[in-house]
């Protein structure tokens, strides 16, 4: 029989906080016969891999893929694949170097099958590395907008203008395999960071029912030496510029253009946010945020 949820890592040179990831997925309160978790490892070099091996000889629901070369777009083709392979009814996803909540997956899951969902979305906590402590979600406004009491009378357009604002990370969500499939969501595979922007807006514009779980379930570790999120400001800009033309592109598509282009701005501001005034690349990405959000 098919598990009901299958859990995709994208493992790179995730030590020494992979012990803790795995155990974390291992010790849900599900029954191990109800999740799968898939192991796809991108020629890590730190010993991750053996670590994963020994997950796998122990754990029957442990699956790893040793990926043969190392693959382009950081985790985005690791996942893609982890989406082909998996065998789950839904897919979650989480990274190597967060840890779960025993009880994440079991709610999302619970949530998502109750009312046939597209998508099931959480919040989460923040461990910073250099304060060495607990954080609130940088998206914490967000959030209680999302959860707020007039949620379900907005109209879908306003309903999803507040999703969409939401940290666009993959690892807060579950996704119905079949939607995904059905949609051809995937993540894009390309040299440059922040491709969960572009499977954020993909996953959310198309589905039909969302779930929402008011519950921090995953500790999410930044300020980490080595984060692929610690590029350069200037750098990360002009990368995220490169996903808003993607997601430009996905709601000019879609005739959906007009319907969230106050969304789209807000992606732009956020954009240029990420770079910081004097910097010697904010006029460029300024002036390349203006240029990307013409009028419908």
């Amino acid at each position: 029989m098919a598990p009901r949820l299958s859990i995709l890592v994208a493992v790179y040179n995730a030590m020494p906080f992979l012990e803790e990831c795995l155990a974390s997925l291992v010790s849900q309160t599900l029954d191990p016969a109800d999740y799968e978790i898939l192991l796809i490892d991108d020629k890590s070099t730190d010993g991750s891999l053996a670590l994963c091996e020994a997950y796998e000889k122990r754990h029957r629901n442990v699956r790893v893929f040793p990926l043969p070369e190392t693959s382009p777009g950081l985790s985005a083709f690791p996942l893609n694949f982890g989406i082909k392979n998996a065998r789950g009814r839904y897919i979650g996803v989480v990274d190597g170097d967060d840890y779960a909540l025993p009880e994440m997956f079991r709610e999302l899951l619970a949530a998502a099958e109750k009312d046939e969902a597209d998508l099931a979305v959480c919040s989460f906590s923040m461990y910073s590395m250099r304060l060495l402590r607990m954080l609130p979600p940088a998206d914490v406004e967000f959030w209680e907008q999302v959860m707020a009491p007039d949620f379900e009378t907005l109209d879908e357009v306003g309903r999803k203008d507040r999703l969409l604002k939401l940290s666009p990370t993959s690892w807060r969500k579950l996704c119905k395999r079949s939607f995904l499939l059905g949609n051809g969501i995937f993540f894009p595979v390309d040299d440059f960071a922040r491709a969960d922007t572009y499977f954020h807006w993909a996953s959310v514009l198309p589905a039909s029912r969302i779930v929402r779980v008011d519950k921090r379930l995953l500790v999410y570790r930044t300020h980490r030496p080595g984060q692929s999120t610690g590029i350069d400001p200037g750098e990360s800009g002009m990368q995220c510029v490169l996903r808003m033309r993607q997601v430009k592109e996905l709601l000019l598509s879609r005739g959906l253009y007009a319907d969230y282009y106050q969304t789209f701005l807000y992606l732009g501001a956020d954009t240029l946010n990420r770079v910081p005034p004097g910097h010697p690349m904010r006029a460029a990405v300024e002036e390349a945020i203006v240029d990307l959000c013409s009028r419908p």
